[in-house]
């Protein structure tokens, strides 16, 4: 550790599953060895017992029940240094908590921007308040830690500097799987990822279809299998019931387990706020070959030949990929067997740029800076 032992607050949006959350309880449990950490919530969705389970025992859960003067008096009662919030909405209730401190009693206030900054540029009818605050609050801040070069966009588009943004990849440390969940089949697709339409999970799907058959007819057993629960992965569940080689298996704070159990994994992605998708770190992390879209900061994620970890889809921002696309690239990695070694070998290397250490240390600098 780089300094003296900080006392920090991490505020996310929910106790929920989301690439955002996710991180920012990794970042918590990283930093929580050296220093005291407190995590809060604006608790935009009802708290998720498995996501809450997961802060650790060295982190200290405080209910400010989306409370502002709650917020501004654990602020003060824990003495914090600094504070550290995650997405719109919990950057919005760390605002409005800092107009009611002193500038004595002020901590330094770091934000993370994960993509929904970009998100609600599209859409601002989301929140009638961010066309307003948004200017504001990123003004107010007194560093912002992106996670990746495309979120500088906002700072574009609103017109703001961007001299106090730093890029700081996601942290990430690799689990070793304690079993491997190998569902039957002679080639097995895989998802890992929030249950939604623009993650690609029907997309997965169809394609999949398309390609069972086409290995079917050479012989090939193939298999699907979709990690994350939620009402719409429920609702595919239930559509695709009949079908035994596609294996629904709900939440699961172990993907790795799954993981590990794939020969490719998949990440069809077209979701307006992706910036540097936690699926794709914990596929490279299990040294599995990738099919995933152009999108987002995914093509860097992977890299480029004769180095890179999968084979990349065109998207269309309205519809996504092409499910032909898709089945013509997932039967290529089904039949070639020694391109997944590749791909598989060129996945594990490239974790290096997800170092938790790293991470922490440009977290903690800048969490410390006085510019």
């Amino acid at each position: 550790m780089s300094g003296p032992a900080l006392r920090l607050l991490i505020v996310l949006p929910d106790r929920a599953v989301g690439g955002a959350q996710m991180f920012a309880r990794r970042l918590a449990v990283a930093l929580a060895p050296e220093d005291t950490v407190f995590v809060t919530s604006a608790e935009l969705l009802p708290a998720d017992p498995d996501f809450s389970a997961g802060l650790g025992a060295e982190t200290r859960f405080i209910d400010t029940n989306k409370d502002r003067a709650a917020l501004a008096a654990l602020i003060v009662r824990e003495r914090i240094d600094a504070i550290n919030s995650h997405t719109w909405w919990a950057d919005r209730l760390v605002y409005a908590a800092l107009q009611l401190l002193s500038p004595a009693a002020r901590p330094r206030w770091v934000v993370s921007m994960h993509g929904c900054y970009e998100q609600l540029l599209g859409r601002p009818h989301a929140d009638s308040a961010f066309a307003s605050l948004a200017p504001a609050i990123l003004r107010e801040a007194d560093a912002i830690a992106i996670a990746a070069a495309k979120n500088r966009r906002v700072f574009e588009a609103l017109k703001l500097p961007d001299a106090h943004v730093t890029e700081i990849p996601y942290g990430f440390v690799p689990r070793e799987p304690k079993t491997v969940r190998r569902v039957d089949g002679d080639i097995v697709f895989g998802l890992v990822s929030r249950p939604a339409p623009d993650k690609g999970w029907k997309a997965s799907i169809d394609a999949f279809r398309i390609v069972r058959e086409r290995l079917a007819a050479q012989g090939h057993r193939a298999a699907l299998v979709l990690v994350g629960g939620g009402p719409y992965a429920d609702a595919l569940r239930e559509n695709h019931a009949g079908e035994r080689d596609i294996t629904f298996t709900g939440w699961s704070d172990h993907p790795e387990e799954w993981i590990a159990g794939f020969d490719v994994a998949l990440l069809p992605t077209w979701f307006a706020a992706e910036s540097l998708p936690n699926s794709i770190i914990e596929y490279l992390a299990q040294g599995r070959p990738v099919i995933a879209s152009r999108w987002a900061e995914i093509p860097r994620m992977l890299g480029d030949e004769p180095e890179s970890a999968g084979v990349l889809l065109n998207v269309d921002r309205a519809h996504g990929v092409d499910c032909n696309e898709l089945a013509d690239a997932m039967e290529r990695l089904a039949l070639d067997g020694a391109l997944r070694a590749r791909l598989g070998a060129n996945a594990a290397r490239r974790m290096d740029q997800f170092a938790m250490d790293a991470c922490v240390a440009s977290y903690r600098a800048i969490f410390t800076s006085s510019a």
